[in-house]
């Protein structure tokens, strides 16, 4: 199973995946699996999956890349990114006029040229400490 990545950049797969038919009663359905670390006992074994959660997979890494080409534009314009923490981008620019949350969330939204037409938006607050809030 291959994903090439919306950004172009690269090819995404998962290890060894394979598929079997299993029945229930009247119902007969494909299960799709792969090999992977679960995230309970920190072994590599056979996970199954569905569409859903490769369909979240594919949204999460999209929204992963768009976050990275922000911060690396960030880094770019002087912003000092320092951390991410989920969608949150946390710089330490100096502290100049021309430094401010409208432009940093401008740049986060509008660095992915491959995102181009996505309705993408971004909101900010300049403080001398990181806190979730107005």
């Amino acid at each position: 199973m291959f994903l090439d990545a919306l950004d172009g950049r690269d090819r995404r797969s998962h290890e060894r995946p394979g598929a079997r038919r299993a029945s229930e009663e009247a119902r007969v359905q494909e299960i799709r699996s792969f090999i992977g670390v679960d995230p309970y006992t920190k072994q590599w074994k056979r996970i199954s999956t569905y569409s859903g959660k490769d369909a979240e997979n594919v949204c999460q890494g999209g929204c992963a890349d768009i976050l990275m080409d922000g911060l690396l534009a960030c880094d770019e314009e002087g912003y000092n990114p320092i951390l991410s923490v989920h969608d949150d981008a946390i710089t330490e620019p100096p502290d100049e006029d021309r430094y401010n949350d409208k432009h940093l969330s401008r740049l986060l939204v509008e660095s992915s040229l491959w995102a181009d037409g996505l309705p993408l938006a971004a909101k900010g607050r300049t403080s001398y400490r990181y806190g979730k809030g107005p």
